[in-house]
């Protein structure tokens, strides 16, 4: 994570924010290079995924319900109970993050968020008026087989973001 331009560092997949925007920030190291990301302020998905559960059981990462990105990505960001973002770099300027910058042998992307949805059509709530005192980000790399339904996981992550 990244606010303020600082890399704010996560420890036992749990990072305090000030109540303003952010960066989530994706390493992809291995091909494919695109992620799932599930945001919610309810940790019912953030706990599946934290438990190990298998990636058919998750059903937010399943295909059909990732939620594709602008190019360039709004910085809202979707919470949902069950879609993800479908965030991807295909190189330095194909891709579906706010900056993508190298690093080593991963690419970074960086996708800013300044504000916050939970139903689409009723606006977004900029992160200094949101009153969740916690956001649940949920990540899933899938690598997709021949045909769609046989995705398979490469990895997985999660954070709790609890704002100060």
């Amino acid at each position: 994570m990244r606010q303020d331009g600082r890399e704010v560092a996560i420890a036992n997949h749990e990072v305090t924010l000030q109540r303003r925007a952010f960066e989530v920030v994706v390493l992809m190291r291995d091909e494919p290079r695109q992620v799932l990301l599930n945001a919610s302020f309810d940790g019912r998905w953030f706990d599946r995924v934290a438990r190990g559960l298998a990636l058919d059981q998750l059903d937010v990462f399943q295909p059909g319900r990732g939620m594709a990105e602008s190019v360039p990505p709004d910085p809202e960001l979707m919470l949902s109970d069950e879609a993800s973002h479908f965030l991807f770099v295909a190189s330095d300027t194909d891709h579906r993050c706010h900056a993508v910058q190298r690093v080593a042998a991963a690419l970074a992307c960086f996708r800013n968020v300044a504000s916050l949805t939970q139903d689409p059509g009723h606006g977004s709530v900029p992160i200094e008026r949101t009153t969740a005192r916690t956001l649940y980000l949920s990540f899933m790399q899938v690598r997709s087989g021949p045909a769609i339904e046989q995705q398979a996981e490469v990895h997985r992550d999660w954070v709790r973001i609890k704002f100060d």
